[in-house]
């Protein structure tokens, strides 16, 4: 009972997650949801599977992108074969390279990524090249080949989350056009504003039913216009603040109305940018509930920093929970989101890179799918394959 209580809890930080993969027509995919089992946790290889879907943000940058970051790499090329050609000899460059510092890796990335955007261009300009299938397949063949290769250097050094973090900010920049930027930065006071809010003075019980009519009034008024929406927010992030004063002792308090709608209104809120004569666009919905799942897990992650070096959580299933939701940011997080943190965010991700490991030595290292001692390294390389 107490384990299921503890995945409740974790489920109901995760609920701000939504699955922001956006079309080429600018709609809105579906609601993302992390898998995790209600009854176990899940295998290794379905935490690698988990891993490498948390990441992906190239339709979403595409979608959002007024231009590529930099250009000073570009090369231009006569035709196809000149371009394989090049991409033949980068290979042939990146196989001789051993083992390579944080900031080495980052240049060689940030070089194949500037090359193969010539290359491809390179490829869709020679439309008429007389053996197209096999130009595409050679083309297909050495970018996997040089992706393995990237992702092979990773391990000749031992990688921290502070590399993780430093490698994904550098290779992960997604631009943003000048109304979506601005509406970023809106977005960024809107939140910060909530700072200054305090949370209830209750105690958990009654911070959870506070919290649950919170939800209910949501749903029964709805989401007509913005104003409706921002008013949420505010009230929602005031109720999730204080459910995370009261983390250590949620274990016997039922928590599925909050679960069920978190996970509800996510859906609604998605809808928001959809219809004839939607209140938001399609970029401004996608910023706004990333932001918002960015503010969300970072404030659990250092609730759960500052519980466990207050000595508040027990061992076992308790553990195990903290745990959880302590590394939510580094497998959750992908290149959009971190493109979206202010700087005072970024700071809370130096300070989680080193507090982490030091809290998942508290805690007595439990059971996970993975050795968290490889969790960087294996982050690094699902970047790299994702790109």
């Amino acid at each position: 009972m107490i384990f299921q209580i503890n995945i409740n809890i974790i489920l109901i930080v995760l609920s701000c997650q939504n699955n922001t993969l956006i079309s080429r027509h600018q709609t809105i995919a579906h609601a993302r949801k992390t898998d995790i089992d209600m009854t176990d946790y899940p295998s290794k290889k379905t935490m690698l599977r988990q891993i490498a879907a948390l990441l992906p943000a190239l339709l979403l940058a595409l979608s959002l992108s007024a231009c590529k970051d930099g250009d000073s790499g570009t090369r231009s090329f006569p035709d196809a074969d000149a371009a394989l050609e090049d991409y033949k000899s980068f290979l042939r460059s990146v196989s001789q390279q051993k083992a390579l510092s944080t900031s080495e890796l980052v240049s060689s990335v940030l070089e194949w990524k500037a090359l193969d955007d010539s290359v491809s261009a390179a490829m869709f300009r020679d439309s008429v090249h007389t053996d197209r299938a096999a130009v595409d397949s050679a083309y297909y063949s050495l970018r996997d080949s040089i992706t393995g290769k990237l992702a092979s250097l990773v391990d000749g050094r031992k990688r921290s989350l502070r590399d993780y973090l430093d490698f994904a900010m550098a290779v992960n920049r997604p631009g943003l056009d000048s109304l979506s930027r601005q509406f970023m930065m809106s977005a960024h006071r809107f939140y910060a504003s909530m700072d200054s809010v305090p949370v209830f003075s209750l105690d958990n019980v009654s911070t959870i039913r506070r919290y649950e009519d919170i939800l209910d009034d949501a749903a029964r008024r709805g989401f007509r216009d913005k104003r409706d929406l921002f008013m949420f927010l505010r009230n929602e992030d005031r109720a999730f603040r204080s459910f995370l004063g009261h983390l250590p002792t949620l274990g016997d308090i039922p928590l599925a109305k909050v679960r069920d709608g978190s996970s509800a209104l996510m859906k609604e809120m998605i809808g928001l940018c959809q219809g004839d004569t939607p209140p938001f666009s399609t970029s401004e919905i996608v910023i706004l509930l990333t932001m918002r799942n960015n503010r969300r897990l970072l404030q659990n992650a250092l609730q759960c920093v500052n519980d466990i070096n207050n000595r508040k959580v027990k061992g076992g299933d308790q553990a195990a929970a903290y745990l959880w939701m302590l590394l939510q940011p580094w497998i959750s997080f992908d290149g959009f989101a971190l493109s979206l943190m202010s700087d005072a965010q970024v700071g809370v991700m130096q300070v989680l890179a080193t507090e982490t490991p030091k809290c998942i030595d508290k805690l007595g290292n439990p059971k996970f799918p993975i050795d968290t001692d490889e969790l960087p390294s294996l982050l690094i390389k699902t970047t790299i394959t994702n790109l």
